[in-house]
């Protein structure tokens, strides 16, 4: 029982590395979707800083037209990613949640282990007591006969 109740522990740590691994994952992936529409921001701020720049500076050229269309495409490619980022989340939580029930399980695993050592520990000592309880019981029994048969000597 001691040997399957290991198989099973064994299995539940896989599943639980498993379940971190995925989560790792998952969380990666919605950390690069997070840092691109970050990226994006910074870039959509300073094409508008430059657009307006190049307005303040009064130039004739279409140059900060040019500049605010590209930060606006920026900002769309930043909310697209965003929106992404948000899809993503669900995942997250639901591999985070695995995790956890796989963590809970390893350690149910690891209690029941426990506890059948545990059990086995006291089984032996049990065991170990009951056979010095009969070797006592032997050795004063062996003495009473040999009282017992010193006296019929005696006889």
């Amino acid at each position: 029982m001691k040997r399957n109740l290991h198989r099973v522990l064994s299995i539940r740590a896989l599943f639980e590395s498993l379940s971190m691994l995925h989560l790792k994952k998952e969380t990666g992936e919605l950390r690069a979707l997070e840092a691109a529409a970050d990226r994006e921001r910074s870039l959509a701020l300073s094409m508008r800083g430059l657009a307006l720049h190049g307005l303040d500076k009064g130039t004739e050229s279409d140059a900060w037209l040019t500049d605010m269309t590209d930060a606006d495409l920026l900002s769309r490619r930043r909310g697209r990613l965003q929106e992404l980022a948000g899809r993503q989340r669900p995942a997250v939580d639901a591999a985070r949640e695995d995790l956890l029930i796989r963590r809970r399980e390893l350690r149910q695993a690891e209690i029941m282990l426990d506890a059948a050592a545990a059990a086995e520990e006291k089984d032996q000592v049990r065991r170990e007591q009951k056979q010095a309880d009969e070797w006592y019981q032997s050795r004063l029994a062996r003495k009473k006969g040999d009282a017992a048969a010193a006296r019929l000597r005696m006889l």
